[in-house]
């Protein structure tokens, strides 16, 4: 981010509803991260793939300065496979998007 570079994320939807469901013990009303752990389980043993995403959708930013990053949410192949085409066909896109985020 510090670069001020795009990202694109493909986001699983079981990643999102984690977040959602594990949200109220993760991160404290300010959005900074508690000291929560989860006990190692046969659904999910690391809580970093949360935080990733956490960072990815830039929630400690305000909404109106979150700029050239994506998180999209997918949950089967296809839908990933589509949104992967729709976003990177168009390389003069890219690079308009890349030039506008360089400009301070």
């Amino acid at each position: 981010m510090r670069l001020r570079k795009p990202r694109w994320f493909l986001v699983h939807r079981d990643v999102t509803f984690a977040r959602q469901l594990l949200k109220p013990y993760m991160f404290k009303r300010d959005g900074n991260r508690t000291s929560f752990k989860l006990k190692k389980n046969p659904v999910m043993d690391d809580l970093r793939v949360i935080d990733l995403y956490h960072d990815a959708i830039q929630n400690d930013v305000p909404a109106a300065d979150r700029r050239g990053h994506w998180a999209q949410e997918f949950y089967r192949l296809p839908e990933a496979l589509c949104y992967v085409d729709s976003q990177f066909k168009d390389a003069k896109r890219i690079r308009r998007i890349w030039e506008e985020m360089r400009v301070p």
